[in-house]
């Protein structure tokens, strides 16, 4: 696998690799991963961006600093939606976008330090819960995975 955050250390922004599209893909067949659908940007889009602006510091230290920066993230939504589920605060879905932004920010980064892909870890995790909940969530599954 490629190194990500090598990659788009060195390359980022020139047309050359927004051509070739992401690597192992065949940019014969019509795949451009640069190119946005419908105005979103893709998840390989989105590591490249987030790269673009993570502090460059040696991997390992990458590793802590975003994982911690995960956390923080991860307790301004949990103190968020505690406020609007317990609180009486009207839900703002602009700031919990803004809130959930964040997390993946950190996830794109941490993925990019390990040399992961976003769109092969979403299709692994729909695969798993595919195979833990063949019929959709129950309960029942539930309660039987857990002993």
């Amino acid at each position: 696998m490629p190194d990500l955050y090598n990659l788009t250390r060195r390359r980022w922004g020139r047309v050359s690799v927004a051509r070739r599209g992401r690597p192992g893909s065949n940019p014969g067949a019509g795949s451009n991963f640069l190119e946005r659908i419908d105005g979103f940007m893709n998840f390989y889009q989105y590591q490249l961006a987030a790269e673009r602006t993570a502090k460059q510091i040696p991997k390992e230290q990458r590793y802590v600093n975003f994982a911690m920066g995960l956390a923080g993230e991860t307790g301004e939504v949990v103190d968020y939606l505690k406020k609007v589920c317990f609180h009486g605060h009207p839900l703002d879905k602009n700031k919990l976008a803004e809130e959930l932004g964040d997390l993946l920010w950190y996830i794109a980064t941490i993925a990019n330090t390990a040399d992961l892909y976003l769109d092969r870890i979403a299709d692994r995790n729909i695969e798993k819960l595919k195979k833990r909940y063949p019929e959709g969530f129950s309960e029942e599954r539930s309660r039987e995975r857990a002993y």
